[in-house]
């Protein structure tokens, strides 16, 4: 029994997937740290990197904000954490290596430019690139969008409003670096758990 445990114990790891070490770029406390008035409702910057682990964003036009009720705020629903209101911004790894792109979170807000879909570019490691469009699903609050294995092996991936004077709003978005799919259990390992099964049946009989 013991011996079973262990390998049920070995294949487990085996399997553990390499997004388990995910980092989520939630734009979480910019807005009171940066902002040297905390009583206007956003924070707006221009042309800014900032690092999130081994992440790198780089924003074009940004207002960081929160549960806020007034301004550019107050048309989005509240998340429950902070997030982003940007027309571009750009992910790459810190040190230019591929990664992954896992998921999103994208707000709409009572605003007509929010109906237009999110333009993401991806840049791959090989040097070529895609485009794609995400709509949504036009109710107010916030969707997670889920990204396919066609979105590994990154350089860079761009999210972009549309229209070029729209804004979108993101939060939680998950990337994982080294881009790796999950690694399959070695074919001894499941004959060695197989014959193990087989004995361990034997003896109970």
């Amino acid at each position: 029994m013991k011996l079973l445990r262990s390998m049920a114990v070995l294949l487990a790891l085996l399997g553990v997937n390499s997004y388990a070490n995910a980092t989520t770029i939630n734009f979480e406390g910019i807005k009171t740290a940066d902002n040297a008035n905390p009583t206007v409702d956003v924070y707006r910057e221009t042309f800014k990197e900032r690092a999130y682990g081994n992440f790198r964003t780089y924003v074009w036009e940004g207002f960081y904000a929160g549960d806020e009720s007034t301004g550019i705020a107050s048309s989005t629903p509240d998340n429950g954490s902070d997030y982003l209101i940007t027309t571009r911004i750009r992910i790459s790894e810190k040190d230019g290596g591929p990664f992954s792109l896992l998921s999103a979170d994208f707000g709409e807000r009572m605003l007509n430019y929010d109906d237009d879909p999110v333009k993401m570019i991806a840049r791959y490691t090989d040097g070529s690139s895609k485009t794609e469009y995400f709509n949504f699903d036009h109710e107010l609050g916030f969707e997670t969008f889920s990204f396919d294995d066609s979105w590994q092996n990154l350089k860079e991936v761009l999210f972009m409003n549309y229209t070029p004077v729209g804004y979108m709003t993101l939060d939680n978005i998950r990337v994982s670096s080294p881009a790796v799919s999950v690694p399959e259990p070695p074919a001894i390992l499941l004959m060695m758990l197989g014959l193990v099964a087989v004995v361990m049946r034997k003896r109970a009989n």
